[in-house]
């Protein structure tokens, strides 16, 4: 290379270095130092008509104006605050290694800035930020080195969760700080004083970290709860069994495996089976009948889910609560207890996969699911998985899918009862339960009851006629 062209290049390297370092140091503070440029640039300008004096004193009060106005001074602040989170993020990209200093991007372009902060937010755990990645890049590397990011970043634990639009390069990241299910706390459930409720309407369950209700839509969707003894599992599967019992339009299925899991809602269920493997299976195996036969009819009526008409015409939805699923699934030594968990586990998966265009749908507690007891093809069939507190990670990714764990969504570090990860179809949440006690579910069996006599018997009347 000519010894003027290699100045030139040498020159134009130089240059380009100083400008990376210059970026590193002033970068992340532009929004700042474009403001003080603007003030600086108004000052100027009324130096310039009606003195430096003068001058001063109108941007003075009009900055004191400002801050003084409650409204301007919180939009301020949050704008700084902001700010700070996204160099915070990046300073810890760096120090983490998953993105290079800036003065090296003449040699790395590609990974210079590294998965950086586009919105922050502050929520009552502490931040929320939404995370994109360089192009060509995805969120993988920040999940691997989720240990040494959270330690960087001073927080109790970081989760990284998929972006609602899609994209494999940007992410939803929570900095949890705080721990605002650390205390025990009894939420009422909002139900309480319902009469009855429709299929449609999605069961309130409890409000999520930030503060926000959650609810699920229960209709044709299939759910399995889990976790240790004590962690708050049997309150939380009362919120739907209470759910299922206000819908007159539902039939009500009850599988007890321990006996006293069902006690209140007995006298609304259509059908009840207690600490009987055999007696399961028989039930079962109706169930199977059932979707046969509403099989039938929608091929009939030219159809793939139940219609408003069918209902009406006697075929209600049905809704199949199992508690203690563990029982109903694990073999003993008896020949006969052999028998029947194999056509009630057979029957059981049957239902899960074929019931939701006939109307049913299942809800299964245990307290762990483990693989060598329920298949993995069966929970792969449930929409949603609520993992309560559990003795280890692994137990935890039994029930919510492997590798959640990793991600930050264990339910081994949940030490309160009644707080629960919840997967859902979109999203993993970690929620308090509202609760309801023993008395409060006889009130709503009870109305629950009263309801769906009264729908009988105007059925029979108008059959009848």
């Amino acid at each position: 290379m000519p010894k003027q062209a290699r100045a030139r290049y040498e020159d134009t390297k130089r240059t380009r270095d100083t400008g990376l370092k210059v970026a590193a140091v002033f970068g992340g503070w532009w929004r700042e130092l474009t403001c003080l440029a603007l003030l600086a640039a108004a000052w100027g300008y009324l130096a310039s008509v009606v003195g430096d004096v003068l001058s001063s004193v109108v941007l003075g009060v009009v900055l004191a104006a400002a801050l003084g106005w409650a409204p301007a001074r919180q939009a301020i602040l949050g704008e700084a605050w902001k700010a700070r989170q996204r160099r915070r993020w990046a300073r810890s990209m760096v120090r983490t290694g998953l993105a290079n200093p800036p003065a090296r991007a003449s040699r790395e372009h590609r990974s210079v800035t590294g998965p950086r902060a586009t919105k922050v937010r502050r929520v009552p755990v502490g931040e929320e930020l939404i995370v994109k990645a360089p192009p060509g890049h995805s969120m993988e590397p920040v999940v691997k080195k989720l240990g040494r990011v959270t330690a960087d970043l001073k927080a109790r634990e970081v989760r990284v969760m998929p972006d609602s639009s899609g994209n494999a390069r940007k992410a939803r990241v929570l900095v949890v700080r705080t721990d605002p299910f650390a205390t025990e706390e009894s939420l009422p459930w909002p139900w309480l004083d319902k009469d009855r409720v429709s299929s449609e309407e999605p069961i309130p369950l409890g409000i999520t970290e930030l503060g926000e209700p959650f609810s699920v839509r229960i209709i044709d969707r299939h759910t399995l709860i889990g976790g240790n003894t004590g962690a708050g599992k049997s309150v939380g599967f009362r919120l739907f069994a209470a759910g299922f019992a206000l819908d007159p339009d539902r039939e009500l299925w009850t599988f007890d495996g321990k006996a006293v899991g069902f006690g209140p809602w007995e006298a609304c269920a259509r059908h009840t089976v207690g600490m009987s493997q055999v007696d399961a299976a028989i039930k079962m195996k109706e169930l199977v009948r059932i979707v046969d036969e509403r099989y039938a009819l929608l091929k009939s009526e030219g159809t793939d889910m139940l219609t408003p008409e069918m209902i009406a015409a006697g075929h209600k939805r049905i809704g199949v609560l199992i508690d203690e699923l563990n029982f109903f699934l694990e073999e003993r030594d008896e020949k006969t207890s052999k028998n029947a968990v194999r056509e009630f586990t057979s029957r059981w998966t049957d239902v899960l996969e074929r019931g939701r265009a006939a109307g049913i749908t299942v809800a299964c507690a245990s307290q762990i699911p483990y693989a060598e007891i329920v298949p993995s093809r069966a929970r792969n069939l449930f929409w949603y998985a609520i993992a309560f507190a559990s003795r280890s990670p692994q137990a935890s990714d039994t029930i919510l899918g492997q590798g959640m764990a990793a991600q930050g969504f264990n339910a081994q570090t949940i030490r309160t009862p009644g707080v629960a990860w919840v997967a859902t179809e979109r999203d993993i949440e970690r929620v308090r339960f509202f609760h309801l006690t023993g008395d409060q579910a006889k009130q709503i069996a009870s109305r629950a009851t009263g309801h769906r006599l009264d729908a009988d018997l105007a059925t029979l009347t108008e059959a009848s006629t």
